[in-house]
């Protein structure tokens, strides 16, 4: 029969030997497990983890309170102009101007198309904020940028085709606004 001390023994499973090999043993794992990941996850990946920029996000969301206020402003403003077309044309005598509501045309007008850029305004800072206030990596922040510079460019392009296109071309090269403009 050998003798005790030269007999291998396995470490116990349970009892309180395990226990205090436990520790130990967590903190291998999660050093191998970390070595592992981090030789695995190559450096550009690290490099473009979704994180977001709570100072950027903060902006991001005061310039859209700022631009809905101005947005809401604008719309109330038009509102109102409206409300005085329809009295003007409704009532003569109410055509203070004398000019068979012409000029309360000209101002509904003008506030509505006032109201109009500020919606958009408002539409576009809403963009910015949620792509500055989401977790995105720095492509997906890219793509998220060139598909609203986009828009941009769509939008010029429906009041002007000639402008909008060439801007976009002299801005952002040929090829860029082909696919923009398919």
């Amino acid at each position: 029969m050998p003798h005790p001390a030269n007999v291998r023994t396995r470490p116990p499973r349970y009892g309180p030997a395990a226990h205090r090999r436990a520790p130990k043993l967590a903190a291998v794992l999660l050093a191998v497990s970390t070595a592992f990941l981090v030789g695995i996850v190559p450096a550009e990946a690290r490099a473009q983890a979704r994180s977001v920029d709570w100072d950027a996000c903060a902006s991001a969301l005061d310039t859209l309170r700022d631009d809905a206020d101005t947005a809401h402003t604008d719309a109330q403003e038009a509102a109102d102009e409206q409300e005085e077309l329809r009295d003007c044309r409704r009532d003569p005598a109410g055509d203070v101007y004398g000019d068979k509501c012409q000029t309360r045309l000209r101002n509904y007008r003008d506030a509505s198309d006032t109201a109009a850029d500020s919606a958009d305004a408002a539409i576009d800072s809403a963009q910015d904020a949620q792509s500055a206030c989401t977790a995105m990596t720095s492509q997906e922040r890219l793509a998220a940028s060139q598909a609203r510079l986009c828009n941009s460019y769509r939008r010029l392009f429906s009041l002007s085709a000639s402008r909008g296109r060439s801007s976009c071309e002299k801005a952002r090269g040929k090829q860029w606004c082909d696919v923009c403009f398919r």
